[in-house]
């Protein structure tokens, strides 16, 4: 995930129904930064689809669309090793 914003997170977790919406800052769904500063996280889902979204670690501080309003969901249809590349266009505060 890269962010195409002027706000950046120092933090920036993954949420979605695979781990039923929680958007508490959990370090199993943190994503680690790197080098190119984009983030990244390995996750070990069944196969299926998701729904998901990114977060600074709660819902007040959720991606949203590059107007800064509310963003659709996003989602995946995981079988076997999946690699999704996506923006965000900007965070709520």
């Amino acid at each position: 995930m890269r962010e195409v914003t002027d706000k950046k997170r120092d933090s920036v977790f993954i949420t979605g129904n695979f781990r039923n919406w929680d958007a508490s800052p959990d370090a199993r769904y943190k994503m680690k930064k790197d080098e190119k500063g984009k983030y990244n996280i390995v996750l070990d889902l069944m196969a299926g689809k998701y729904e998901y979204k990114y977060t600074g670690g709660s819902w007040a501080t959720g991606e949203t669309n590059a107007d800064g309003f509310g963003n659709n969901n996003r989602f995946v249809h995981v079988a076997g090793e999946t690699i999704v590349n996506d923006t965000v266009a900007g965070w709520r505060d």
